[in-house]
Parts: C-alpha cells; structure tokens; sequence
C-alpha cells in the first residue's frame, strides 16, 4: 500500500532535461532515496511507515537539489554572456582595490 502512494506522489516529478536523462537521473535518485530510508529504519513496529516516510521525504529534498541545479546551469548556459560580464567586472573591482590597499600600504 505504501509502495503504491509513494509511486503516485513521485510520478509527475520530471526534470527540465531529455526523457532518457530524466529517467536515470531519477533512478539514481530513488536509490538514493531507499538507501537513505533503509538506514533510517531498522524495523520494528513502526519499520514500514518510518521507512516510506524517511523515504519519501528524502526523495523530494534530492529531486528539489537537482532540479535547481539543472535549472540553475540551463539559465547560466543561456545567459553565459551576462555572466562573463559579471565575472570581468568582479575582477576588475577586486585588482582595483587591492592595487588601492597596496598603494596606501606603500605610503604609509
């Protein structure tokens, strides 16, 4: 019963990536997910619903990480122009102060 509400819950996650790469990424993920839950619990009488839950709970915090990660590299590959502005700029502002504290330290 827990195996069939936890499929339900998972199944509309998808990633922003091809079908082929989605599904692996996503087995990988449930792997992990189980492994996590397995070490969770250690049977008992409450093993199966801490598992499901340990499970569950796992699964949607890995697919969160991975989704913002991919999502993240998408939007910097889209806009890599901006970023390496950005970049120039940082480093330019970072030589300036430095050559500014080094000229400071030299006269004093």
């Amino acid at each position: 019963m827990y195996g069939f509400i936890y499929k339900l819950l998972i199944s509309p996650l998808g990633l922003p990536v091809n079908a082929l790469l989605e599904w692996i990424i996503l087995l990988i993920i449930e792997k992990i997910a189980f492994k996590i839950a397995w070490e969770a619990s250690r049977g008992g009488f409450w093993g199966s619903e801490i598992h499901w839950t340990v499970r569950t709970i796992s699964f949607f915090v890995i697919w969160a990480i991975t989704y913002a990660v991919i999502w993240t590299v998408k939007f910097v590959i889209a806009n890599w122009l901006i970023f390496v502005c950005l970049g120039i700029i940082a480093v330019t502002a970072v030589i300036v102060v430095a050559l500014e504290r080094l000229r400071r330290k030299n006269d004093a």
